[in-house]
């Protein structure tokens, strides 16, 4: 089952609209949305901290927020909701917000109101716009202030913290996860093969149609973008399912027309294709270039199917870092809990100790060595005049204005499960020897995930911001 499928079951369930969801639908081993009680797993509640809450449920977690987090509403009104705050896990046994429960509840309030009970600066900044992407011109106009860093949502500082004990991490594995790091590489093996099939297929069957004439996407993909661009508030619930609605109806245009310019007929594969059109008609846009040639897709698909070699190994190395630190000390895949109830086990206890001094003991040319190793295939696949792109000597100018002790820091909100991979302010700017995170905004406000990293990152950070770009 793919994601999309998985989300929809899961919108189903919450909604009341089916009475369980299917158990271990995938992505991968040991994936699943509910338990055997039929409680959501992990992974479950964090793909349900996206469903957008009714009003009146809204309002109930705002006015828990004045009295010392107890839901204290009278019962009438909040019996309605018990269903949704109970599969949230918004609520404890006691009627007292939970940590989820508290990040939701601040997740409602206005992105000013976020910001305040936060802590953390609010600016509104009139900026007219000159690129497609708003963090863009933000990334500019710091630059143009002396400002240095990149627009990577917090990638620099993840990868500074997994460079530190990357070492530590390989010593460890053996011992801690031989089974279960054993099965997730060979099914990160058999993903990765499977993605490059059907990217080759996909760039196939777009060779064909190219070759007798028949693409002519931009119409529908225009339709397409425009739907897109109608969701833009998650917290309305109606309005998110009135343009949820229009968007379906444009996919499955789409869809048809895709269908019948290939004769393809499997989902998965249909959507693949969609999803590379997008990203051709996007580039297209760009770059203003709409030639797109049948030499160009043949020297793709050659390349993909020579590209192999280089995924597995960019793949195992990133992907080792989140295996090792998150499986271990009590994490799922999706990074949102730590320990289980009742503490961690010794050995996580002790693997925490170990790699907390590897962190405190590693010399700043040993960390760049591993980072180095960390990046590879990372330059072949991104652009060095890009604000997103990460330089070696940013992050060099990065580490050397972090103290050893905001990295200890970082771990530890990693280990107690109040960071994750998501969430992470657009821009890391440095000036002189100050280090400003800054989270770009137009129209929404900050997301559940948001909430709960800027509040780990806030006792760590003096300087994090949000900026609301005013293009009026």
């Amino acid at each position: 089952m793919g994601m999309t499928s998985i989300k929809r079951e899961l919108k189903d369930f919450l909604d009341g609209k089916i009475a369980e969801v299917t158990k271990n639908p995938g992505p991968g081993p040991g994936w699943s949305l509910v338990d055997e009680n039929g409680k959501l797993t992990q992974q479950g509640l964090d793909i349900a901290m996206y469903h957008p809450l009714k009003k009146g449920l809204q309002k109930i977690l705002i006015s828990s927020l004045n009295t010392d987090l107890v839901v204290k509403t009278p019962h009438s009104k909040v019996e309605p909701f018990n269903r949704m705050m109970r599969l949230l896990q918004l609520v404890d046994d006691k009627n007292r917000l939970t940590r989820r429960g508290y990040y939701k509840a601040l997740g409602c309030l206005p992105i000013e109101k976020q910001c305040e009970a936060l802590n953390i600066e609010f600016e509104t900044i009139p900026l007219r716009k000159k690129n497609k992407s708003v963090e863009v011109d933000v990334f500019n106009h710091y630059a143009s202030m002396g400002w240095q860093g990149t627009y990577d949502e917090g990638q620099t500082l993840r990868w500074i913290l997994l460079a530190s004990c990357s070492d530590q991490l390989a010593e460890l594995a053996p011992i801690h996860a031989e089974h279960h790091v054993q099965s997730m590489a060979e099914f990160t093996l058999a993903k990765i093969k499977s993605e490059i099939e059907t990217n080759c297929t996909v760039l196939e069957k777009l060779i064909e149609i190219k070759k007798n004439g028949q693409y002519d996407f931009k119409d529908i993909y225009s339709k397409w973008k425009d739907a897109s661009k109608n969701i833009t508030n998650w917290y309305d619930s109606k309005a998110l399912a009135i343009a949820d609605d229009k968007l379906a109806y444009v996919k499955w245009d789409f869809i048809d027309a895709i269908k019948e310019m290939t004769g393809v007929k499997d989902e998965f594969l249909l959507d693949a294709l969609m999803s590379k059109i997008c990203r051709i008609e996007e580039k297209s846009e760009i770059s203003k270039d709409t030639t797109l040639t049948v030499e160009d897709l043949e020297k793709e698909l050659a390349k993909e199917k020579n590209s192999l070699e280089d995924k597995i190994q960019y793949s195992m190395l990133t992907w080792s870092w989140y295996e090792f630190i998150f499986s271990w000390l009590g994490y799922d895949h999706s990074l949102s809990l730590a320990f289980p109830p009742g503490g961690a086990h010794k050995a996580e206890k002790e693997t925490k100790i170990k790699l907390l001094n590897a962190i405190k003991e590693v010399s700043e040319s040993k960390l760049m060595d591993n980072i180095t190793s960390i990046r590879r295939s990372y330059d072949e696949h991104h652009d060095p005049n890009a604000p997103s792109y990460i330089s070696l000597e940013s992050i060099k100018r990065v580490y050397s204005r972090i103290r050893v002790s905001k990295i200890l820091r970082l771990a530890e909100e990693y280990f107690d499960g109040r960071l994750g991979l998501n969430g992470w302010p657009d821009l890391t700017l440095i000036k002189d020897d100050n280090i400003s995170l800054i989270e770009v905004k137009i129209k929404d406000k900050l997301h559940y995930n948001q909430v709960r990293t800027f509040s780990a990152l806030r006792n760590i950070f003096k300087n994090i911001k949000v900026v609301k770009v005013d293009r009026s």
